[in-house]
C-alpha cells in the first residue's frame, strides 16, 4: 500500500493524472459543441421541410385537374403535373424518414453518421424545395 502511495505522489503521476483529466474534459467538451450544432443544423432543416410542407400541393392539384376536365389543353400538362408531384411527395416522405433517423442518431450520440445525413438531408431539401417551388409555379399557371 505504501508503495502504491509513493507512486501516486510522484510529480510524473500527478502531472500525467492532470493531463489525462483535462484531455478529458476537453474531449467532452467538444463532443457537446458538436451535438449542439448538429441539433441546431437539425432544427434549421425541420424549419425548411415544414415550410416545403406547408405548401397547398394537394389543393393546387385538385383544382388543375378540375379545370383540365374542362379544358383538354391542359390535360397532358396535368398529367405531367401529377408525376412531378408524386415524385414530390415521396421526397417529401424520405426527408421526413431521414430526419427522424438523423435525429435519433444525435440523441444516441452517432454523430459522425447523424453528419452524414445532415449533409444528404441539406441536398435533398434544396432538391425538394427546388420540386415543390416549380410545381407551385406551374400549378398557379394554370
Amino acid at each position: 500500500m505504501e508503495k502504491v502511495l509513493e507512486i501516486l505522489t510522484r510529480k510524473e503521476v500527478i502531472i500525467a493524472m492532470v493531463v489525462i483529466l483535462v484531455i478529458f474534459i476537453i474531449w467532452f467538451i467538444m463532443r457537446k459543441v458538436k451535438i449542439k450544432n448538429c441539433k441546431a443544423q437539425l432544427s434549421e432543416l425541420e424549419v425548411r421541410y415544414n415550410s416545403i410542407k406547408s405548401v397547398p400541393l394537394p389543393f393546387k392539384l385538385n383544382k388543375a385537374v378540375a379545370i383540365a376536365r374542362v379544358n383538354q389543353e391542359t390535360m397532358a400538362q396535368v398529367t405531367h403535373c401529377k408525376d412531378d408531384f408524386e415524385l414530390a411527395q415521396a421526397n417529401l416522405k424520405q426527408i421526413a424518414q431521414m430526419l427522424a433517423d438523423t435525429e435519433d442518431m444525435v440523441l444516441v450520440g452517432k454523430l459522425k453518421d447523424a453528419r452524414i445525413n445532415l449533409d444528404d438531408l441539406d441536398n435533398m431539401m434544396e432538391l425538394g424545395e427546388e420540386q415543390v417551388h416549380q410545381l407551385e409555379a406551374f400549378l398557379d399557371k394554370i
